[in-house]
């Protein structure tokens, strides 16, 4: 959940780069009170899909797999929260967050990837703008980071293919 909240939060940060009116983000209904309606939301992503559309695909994918997965509950998710003991047939609920290495790992892959893409958004609506000051070299830090980025996506598949040819269902083990 925490996130789908940055995506949309760097969705508006990316809006706000060319358009920081506050009419964009809240708009007051007949009582004087701020609305931060639908209506706002969805005119700040279609700016965004029609000036930056693959900024915005690549946003929108981040935020559906967020969605198809993490964002509810689901059983194959549930083993993020609890424990299954097969020889005793039970489950157990830690007080203090589970710690596997392959989930911790994919976590932090995850919330890098997620900043990479909206780096890169942010700086590619600057570009014909120039709201932000940039350092110089961040495009070739970027581009590092990227392939970085790549080489450990790649390392990980290797684990989680690897798990999950131990863990199938119709595994004889």
């Amino acid at each position: 959940m925490n996130l789908r909240q940055v995506l949309e939060a760097g969705l508006c940060a990316a809006y706000a780069i060319a358009n920081p009116e506050q009419e964009g983000f809240v708009q007051a209904d007949e009582n004087g009170y701020l609305d931060a309606s639908q209506d706002l939301i969805k005119k700040r992503n279609d700016w965004l899909e029609k000036n930056f559309s693959k900024g915005s695909d690549a946003m929108k994918h981040l935020k559906k797999i967020i969605n198809q997965t993490t964002a509810h509950s689901n059983l194959i998710y549930a083993y993020q929260n609890f424990n299954f003991d097969k020889d005793n047939n039970k489950f157990d609920t830690p007080f203090f967050d589970i710690e596997k290495d392959h989930l911790v790992k994919g976590n932090l892959w995850e919330i890098a990837n997620i900043a990479m893409g909206l780096m890169d958004l942010f700086y590619g609506i600057n570009q014909n703008i120039g709201t932000i000051k940039f350092i110089d070299d961040f495009v070739p830090r970027l581009k590092k980071l990227e392939a970085d980025n790549i080489r450990l996506k790649n390392e990980m598949k290797v684990i989680i293919d690897e798990r999950v040819k131990n863990h199938t269902i119709n595994n004889p083990k």
